[in-house]
């Protein structure tokens, strides 16, 4: 469900912070275990569900689109939101909720509104409105975090467009919160955005949200993976940015494609290194997404390509590979290792 974009320029960025538990002794607490679900090519979702469930998982990041939901101005189409009432809450699993007026590389917004400001009276009334649709046919659905906005530091460049930006994220979280009593509303930032390229500009943001969210993929220039030992770094640096304010990983992932310079062994790594710094932040860090469940289809692959505008064999590789099981259904070292990390804190 999620769109992502190639971190073209993580730079190494680290610092020495403590804190948290040390290890898979202390037990998960109150930290909440989450996996992008998706089905295998087989096209069995109950069944891709049944098999993170079995591991642990509590939460599930799921992305929506405004314009997919609101077809004409005024006008919305229910079928996915209906569903989602009817199918995570049935199985008790919580959602982190995505609805993506910015995401990655563009606007999503429906197409009448693409040359409105964000912070325009007609802008933040349809959203309210859309708010108003989307609460309305999601009553038993158990929300554990609402985005809005997807990756915003992928689209926003200026500090007029954040400054617009924040006028609407606060109109949107308040009536969000007038909608849904008690509901968390932030948005998704890329780890290297709030850490080295756009720190100055996000954490006011982040200042108006009830907690920090970031995408995290250990890449560095041209989608090549790097050492999985620059995780704990990466998970230190934004915490000591951060300190004191909730922090969810709504995705975090490593591909397997030697295309990426990655094999399936340093995927599995990526997924120890991962635990180990939740470990060290687990008062902080309150959920980590593993991105993702199953790779995807060559033909979800192509279309990603298209969407992003990048298709270089690594950057193909990267998409191609994140999931901790194949597109066939076949476990990865990855998946055994995601099992055996939750099993040992108890998940």
């Amino acid at each position: 469900m999620k769109q992502l974009i190639l971190v073209c320029a993580l730079a190494l960025f680290g610092t020495a912070c403590g804190g948290g538990s040390s290890g898979p002794e202390a037990g998960h607490g109150a930290r909440l275990l989450g996996l992008e679900i998706d089905e295998a090519a087989d096209g069995d979702f109950d069944a891709a569900a049944d098999l993170a469930q079995a591991a642990g998982v509590e939460v599930v990041p799921l992305s929506l689109s405004w314009s997919a939901i609101e077809t004409a101005p005024g006008v919305y189409d229910p079928t996915l939101l209906d569903i989602i009432d009817l199918f995570f809450p049935a199985r008790g699993l919580k959602l982190n909720l995505v609805v993506d007026p910015l995401n990655t590389v563009r606007r999503e917004v429906p197409a009448d509104l693409e040359a409105v400001p964000f912070d325009d009276p007609v802008m933040l009334q349809r959203f309210a409105a859309f708010l108003d649709f989307l609460f309305s046919r999601i009553p038993n659905t158990d929300i554990h975090a609402f985005f809005v906005g997807n990756e915003i530091d992928g689209v926003l460049e200026s500090a007029e467009s954040y400054a617009r930006y924040t006028v609407f994220f606060k109109a949107a979280r308040d009536h969000a919160k007038a909608l849904r009593p008690g509901l968390r509303v932030g948005f998704t930032a890329m780890w290297d955005g709030l850490v080295v390229n756009e720190p100055a500009a996000l954490q006011p943001l982040n200042a108006e949200a009830d907690f920090v969210g970031v995408t995290y993929y250990d890449l560095g220039p041209g989608a090549f993976v790097r050492d999985p030992t620059s995780v704990g770094a990466d998970f230190d640096a934004l915490a000591a940015l951060y300190p004191g304010q909730p922090i969810v990983f709504n995705e975090c992932g490593y591909p397997s494609s030697p295309d990426t310079n990655s094999s399936l062994e340093m995927q599995r790594w990526f997924v120890v290194e991962a635990f180990k710094a939740w470990d060290r932040h687990a008062a902080q860090i309150e959920n980590v997404c593993f991105f993702m469940q199953h790779d995807w289809s060559a033909a979800t692959v192509d279309g990603f390509l298209v969407y992003y505008g990048i298709a270089t064999p690594a950057f193909r590789g990267y998409l191609a590979s994140l999931g901790l099981r194949t597109h066939d259904g076949t476990d990865k070292p990855a998946w055994n290792e995601f099992k055996a990390q939750a099993a040992a804190r108890g998940w």
